[in-house]
């Protein structure tokens, strides 16, 4: 797989990883299931590539480890935090948005 497939997948995945934990902590957030899931994982997106863990940070640095081996911890580390804190601030967003406009 190429590095920068895996960065998209690490930022789909923590997202809606970030998502979850706050559905987990905060119960009127919830958007169900698959809701959860897209919204986390669209906020994993845009979460990664907000903090430099964007697309194709994977594919080496400026460190010599990157430069010998083609892998960067510290865009790994990126990525999973962008995109874990992205989700979660989307799933926040949308549910308060969601609870606001459809009062019961």
């Amino acid at each position: 797989m190429s590095g920068m497939l895996i960065n998209l997948v690490i930022s789909l995945l923590s997202g809606a990883g970030g998502a979850r934990l706050l559905v987990g902590l905060l119960k009127k957030v919830d958007l169900g299931p698959v809701g959860n899931m897209i919204v986390g994982a669209l906020g994993g997106l845009a979460g990664a590539g907000a903090t430099g863990g964007g697309l194709g940070s994977l594919l080496g640095g400026a460190s010599t480890a990157a430069a010998s081996s083609g892998f960067d911890i510290g865009g790994l580390v990126s990525t999973l935090a962008g995109g874990g804190i992205g989700g979660a601030v989307l799933q926040l967003v949308v549910g308060l948005l969601k609870n606001a406009l459809f009062k019961r």
